[in-house]
């Protein structure tokens, strides 16, 4: 990283304004959408062009030349996975504040999900000034509609990670929760009960709570809004434990989709396209997304890692100041010790 990281100025953390903190967002499930869609692409030969933008954009053309070499793995697969409001929300729609890698080693047949905190201050191409991660989609989207967020977002991870990222897809929050409910909902067990008792209050349905965002200890059956409200939840917790429960539910759609069969059913298939058709995008070709196919189907039941880079004492980032504004850093002001977690990732 060529330019220096602001110093860390302290702990008196300025907070950020509470509508700022309703930017939430999972968005692991797209890696279920590509399985998704690649089943139903084979089986049915629905065109992916509705939301592929691939060979639209150049990124050669639309992105400076990178000042650092990205690592290319042939036992590597890695997927960028962005979510967003919805590009017709006023209030930062296109920011996205989820970003999560699914890292596939075709070599010994593993998948890891490495979040990425929303917050983390970098360099966006061809922006001036440093911003949070989760502005690089919306500004390439700015510049080049329809595909120029993808780039940029990719080029940004593959600086802080050291690899190169082979495609990527983001979503919005409608797409996940009628997902959520066209495969029945999934299940989540918890060790203790989980409650967020500020953060929606209002809402009629947690009336029961006292306002309160309730899941209970032991097994829970999520629907798509209660799925939301788990993965968006934050105000009790942090960035970091929300990223955690965005793992959880990931792999629980996953396993609901494995589990019921869905992808060998075209009835539920069409109505899940039916549902993200308009909220997707992505970089993949149509051979692209049914290359995958083979790879979900050999690893679809295997476990996967699960990492989120935060600030723990024995984390990579800490917390600093720019302006007033929060942001995080890596530790030691430069992306290597990241670079070096990324490269051991499956060790």
């Amino acid at each position: 990283m060529p330019d220096s990281i602001p110093p860390k100025t302290g702990p008196a953390i300025e907070p950020r304004p509470r509508h700022r903190r309703r930017r939430w967002w999972l968005w692991g499930m797209m890696l279920v959408i590509v399985v998704a869609l690649s089943a139903l692409f084979g089986k049915t030969g629905y065109t992916i062009n509705h939301i592929s933008v691939a060979g639209a954009i150049d990124e050669a053309k639309i992105l400076p030349q990178a000042d650092f070499v990205a690592k290319e793995d042939p036992d590597r697969i890695n997927i960028l996975l962005l979510g967003l409001r919805g590009r017709g929300d006023p209030d930062g729609g296109l920011l996205t504040d989820t970003l999560l890698m699914a890292v596939i080693n075709t070599k010994r047949n593993q998948v890891a999900l490495v979040s990425i905190p929303r917050d983390l201050f970098v360099r966006i191409p061809n922006h001036g000034a440093r911003e949070r991660i989760n502005a690089a989609y919306a500004r390439g989207e700015e510049r080049h509609p329809r595909g120029g967020g993808l780039a940029y977002a990719k080029r940004v991870v593959s600086e802080i990670t050291g690899y190169k990222i082979d495609h990527a897809l983001s979503v919005d929050f409608e797409a996940f929760r009628e997902i959520v409910d066209a495969v029945g909902g999934v299940d989540v067990t918890l060790k203790e009960p989980f409650v967020e008792p500020t953060q929606w209050t209002g809402y009629p349905a947690f009336a029961a709570h006292n306002g309160a965002f309730v899941v209970e200890a032991g097994p829970n059956r999520l629907n798509g809004e209660q799925a939301l409200f788990y993965v968006r939840s934050r105000f009790a917790t942090s960035d970091f434990d929300r990223a955690r429960r965005q793992q959880q539910v990931l792999l629980a759609l996953k396993d609901k989709v494995l589990t019921l069969g869905i992808l060998a059913n075209p009835v539920t298939l069409n109505k899940i396209l039916d549902s993200i058709a308009s909220h997707v995008l992505t970089d993949a070709s149509t051979e692209e997304v049914q290359a995958l196919l083979g790879v979900a189907a050999r690893l679809g039941a295997m476990p996967a890692k699960r990492k989120v880079f935060d600030t723990a004492p024995e984390g990579l980032l800490e917390e600093t100041s720019v302006e007033g504004a929060f942001v995080l850093v890596p530790k030691g002001g430069t992306y290597d010790n990241i670079r070096s977690a990324m490269e051991q990732l499956f060790d």
